[in-house]
Formats: structure tokens, C-alpha cells, sequence
């Protein structure tokens, strides 16, 4: 399975896309497109789409987050239930791993 484009990613609102680009650099690139969410979409409004298009940039962190989340209730031996189940099925959700 391969890796997810590195972050930080960042939202690039325009007239009708917002566009999600990663600044770090790959293969001499300085920034690359990674999503884009269209802001004229006829089921849901512009300020959500650009909601969503925040949510996705956040992934790299939000990940990030998780992980050392769970290695801190490693740590503590707190991995079983309530939060440690739920850092592990949204660390396997982001990576697509069962």
C-alpha cells in the first residue's frame, strides 16, 4: 500500500473549486494538487463544500495526531475500549487497513 501524499496540505478557495494542494515538496515540485471540492455542486451549498475541503487538508495532522495518541496509551497500557478503539478504527479508516 502506498503513502499519502505528505503535509501540510492547504485549502484554495476559487470561483468554483476549492482546490487541497500539499506544500511539501515531491519529485522537485514545490506544491501538488491533492482534491479538489467543487463549491457549485447542486446538493450541497458552497460553505459546505468548503468545509469539507478544510476537513480533508486537516487529514495529514489530524492523522498524525492519532497515532501518537495511541502510542501515548500504549505507553499507559489504555488501549482497549472507549477512545483506544476509536483512534485505532480511524488510524485503519485513514490508511485503509482492516
Amino acid at each position: 500500500m502506498s503513502e499519502p501524499t505528505p503535509g501540510p496540505w492547504r485549502v484554495h478557495p476559487g470561483r468554483l473549486r476549492a482546490y487541497i494542494s500539499s506544500h511539501a515538496e515531491r519529485d522537485g515540485l514545490p506544491s501538488l494538487n491533492v482534491a479538489e471540492c467543487d463549491l457549485d455542486a447542486a446538493s450541497i451549498s458552497a460553505q459546505e463544500s468548503l468545509a469539507n475541503a478544510r476537513l480533508i487538508s486537516a487529514s495529514p495532522d489530524l492523522l498524525a495526531a492519532c497515532e501518537e495518541a495511541y502510542r501515548c496509551l500504549e505507553i499507559i497500557e489504555a488501549t482497549d475500549g472507549g477512545l483506544g478503539e476509536q483512534l485505532r478504527s480511524a488510524i485503519a479508516k485513514a490508511k485503509g487497513t482492516p
